[in-house]
């Protein structure tokens, strides 16, 4: 890793510092010495540490301050058993507070201390836990240790993270897992982070040939929705066209068939894409790049979002004026096609029921177009 990548990868890690313990400063540009405060028993204590090889945790030590130096001293094997192994800066200063929380425990004994001895060997479990993945993989963690958050990125550069919300009484309850993966596939439950973290990769990697499919067309396409596009989003809806548009889902366990197609747009544009869609089916190549293999069977080519504006696919709702109205997208088109104004079902059924002379018939709404006068239905919204 070159210069600037470490040094990248170490404000990255500084960062992280400061939002899990934000009484704490570093004046060192390279991270090397660190003035932190910590509460032990009532008592503040300002705690200062050298770091040489930051963020890694060798070579640590603590000076300074005559309380804290004292507290070290005096409990020396406990404060080596719980820091000694530390592998990286946060992992010390996590278990160093884990050891200050057990003398707290300790000198606080009272009929609530098995409540406070709970907390704590749960508090070592977990700590125990993310140590088993590996601290240098976590990017982000709660004060309190009840939610961490760790990252990978695949082959692709594409950051994926993976948040464990973790229940007061672990390890006797599961961990709730948050991935950004698509709903059908998440790790199975477990106790064990790096189970769960072991699993989360697997389903990774099932995803990636998929992921690769629809990154293409993100970066060559004006995808309209999902806006913007997440790995959890295993479908596009692409501008095809003024007026037109067409959503791809992509099947992730078989990626390289063809995937299944929705037109939107009036008539006039869609029934010509529908009939070479049966007419070209067969000539799906499953070598070719879904891009490709869909300009062929369909026999047109995407607008390229580097050679034409947004605007001139008149894809936004033309009652409002914008594409997202609070997660829906425009799919009322009107069918004529010197025409073809597109609108959102509420902003379509709110013009329609406006008019005097619509009528309702079950659970449609009949008028007009606003803009040419054709004919214009649409479902009532529940």
């Amino acid at each position: 890793m070159d210069e600037e990548n470490v040094g990248a990868k170490a404000k990255e890690d500084y960062e992280l510092i400061l939002k899990t313990f934000p009484h704490c400063i570093s004046p060192s540009r390279r991270y090397m010495q660190f003035f932190w405060l910590q509460q032990v028993c009532d008592i503040h204590l300002n705690i200062k540490f050298f770091a040489p090889n930051f963020p890694q945790a060798k070579g640590i030590k603590i000076y300074g301050e005559s309380e804290v130096m004292q507290i070290v001293e005096k409990n020396n094997k406990k404060f080596s058993d719980y820091c000694g192994n530390s592998n990286t800066v946060l992992q010390f200063m996590l278990s160093f507070r884990a050891f200050l929380k057990c003398l707290e425990s300790e000198a606080n004994y009272q009929e609530n201390s098995s409540i406070g001895s709970a907390e704590l060997e749960r508090d070592l479990a977990i700590l125990t836990q993310i140590d088993s993945v590996g601290f240098e993989k976590v990017t982000d963690i709660s004060d309190d240790l009840l939610r961490v958050e760790f990252s990978f990125s695949d082959e692709g550069s594409q950051v994926h993270k993976m948040s464990l919300t973790i229940p007061e009484d672990y390890p006797r309850s599961f961990p709730h897992v948050i991935t950004s993966l698509p709903d059908l596939k998440s790790p199975e439950q477990s106790t064990n982070f790096l189970t769960l973290y072991t699993e989360w990769l697997s389903c990774i990697e099932e995803f990636l040939p998929a992921w690769k499919e629809l990154n293409e067309l993100d970066r060559l396409c004006w995808v309209l929705d999902p806006d913007p596009p997440a790995p959890e989003h295993m479908y596009r809806r692409l501008a095809a066209g003024p007026s037109l548009s067409i959503q791809i889902e992509l099947d992730p366990n078989a990626p390289f068939q063809l995937p299944k197609l929705k037109f939107f747009g009036p008539d006039s544009k869609v029934n010509p894409l529908r009939e070479k869609l049966v007419q070209n089916a067969d000539n799906w190549d499953f070598e070719d790049p879904l891009l490709n293999n869909l300009e062929n069977i369909l026999e047109i080519e995407f607008p390229d979002k580097s050679n034409i504006e947004r605007e001139e696919l008149k894809v936004d709702c033309w009652i409002c004026y914008s594409y997202n109205l609070e997660g829906a997208t425009p799919t009322t088109i009107c069918r004529e096609e010197k025409c073809s104004a597109c609108f959102h079902q509420m902003c379509a059924y709110e013009w329609l029921k406006s008019l005097p002379d619509s009528r309702t018939m079950l659970d449609t709404i009949f008028g007009s177009c606003p803009y040419c006068k054709t004919p214009l239905s649409v479902k009532i919204p529940r």
